[in-house]
């Protein structure tokens, strides 16, 4: 039998225990599927960005067939996807009937994108309901939430579109177990600089900036690392053609980034780190 004056130090060490389990882990995955698409898996949930595409005009990587059945049955790592994310509707980011398969198979999947990309899949009423779009204007900006997610989504201009109106990028800012986590799309920093100034990305506190491989001029470099100044970098979007040489101009820019280049390829990130 434990004493009297032991039994309340032995509850509190039970209650201080059962707190800690229950507690979320403070851990991100970010598991590579080909060019720009990933998944991002934390306790809230799977999120799916520019996942499946057909097209790699010779230079980039495409999923694999069995990479895509895999996306489109739920098999792992893939179970349960609660937001999948388009940045924009070009050929090696988005491929509409695919998608449209995906989202069929999966109706507790919540679609959020531009209406270039949500018109294409709005001619298929049986997966309506699952697609939010989000009509905005260049330079604006909404805060929302998506599937118990945060997400602030911006309208910048694609590279080589001046007026922004020929395809509509989209950037994303997610927040995932307590992580910021910011997609461009193909909307670099240094071709809408006058954009992000307003956005006032300084003041999010990024933890991961998903970044593409060209253009690393030494203003842009330095207007990601000292206004930005996300936690870590990792590079997308690299020609497979050219692989070992836009590696080592990604390095030479950014000392940490981290490159993926094999399908399903993960990292596990935390608020302290990497932890693998």
């Amino acid at each position: 039998m434990l004493s009297k004056k032991i039994m309340p130090v032995v509850l509190l060490v039970v209650v201080i225990l059962a707190f800690s389990c229950s507690q979320k882990p403070q851990e991100l995955t970010v598991t590579y599927i080909s060019n720009s698409g990933f998944l991002l898996s934390a306790p809230e949930g799977n999120v799916l960005i520019d996942a499946l595409f057909n097209q790699g005009f010779g230079y980039y990587l495409v999923p694999d067939e069995q990479t895509r059945v895999q996306i489109t049955n739920g098999e792992a790592p893939f179970q349960k996807i609660d937001l999948y994310l388009v940045t924009h509707d070009h050929g090696d980011h988005f491929f509409t009937p695919w998608v449209a398969e995906f989202l069929k198979k999966h109706p507790e999947t919540r679609l959020v994108s531009s209406p270039q990309v949500c018109d294409s899949l709005l001619v298929d009423s049986l997966i309506n309901k699952q697609i939010s779009n989000a009509p905005l204007s260049l330079g604006q900006v909404i805060d929302t939430v998506f599937q118990n997610i945060p997400v602030k989504i911006y309208r910048t201009r694609h590279l080589g579109d001046d007026s922004g109106e020929q395809c509509q990028n989209y950037a994303f800012l997610l927040t995932l177990n307590g992580m910021q986590v910011m997609f461009l799309g193909d909307g670099p920093m240094d071709y809408n600089y006058d954009l992000y100034e307003k956005f006032n990305l300084g003041q999010e506190n990024i933890d991961i900036l998903f970044v593409e491989y060209f253009g690393h001029t030494r203003e842009k470099v330095q207007y990601i690392q000292d206004v930005v100044k996300p936690k870590h970098i990792i590079a997308l979007h690299i020609p497979q053609k050219e692989f070992e040489t836009e590696l080592a101009t990604m390095q030479a820019a950014y000392p940490n980034v981290i490159v993926f280049n094999k399908l399903l390829e993960k990292r596990i990130f935390s608020q302290n780190g990497i932890i693998q």
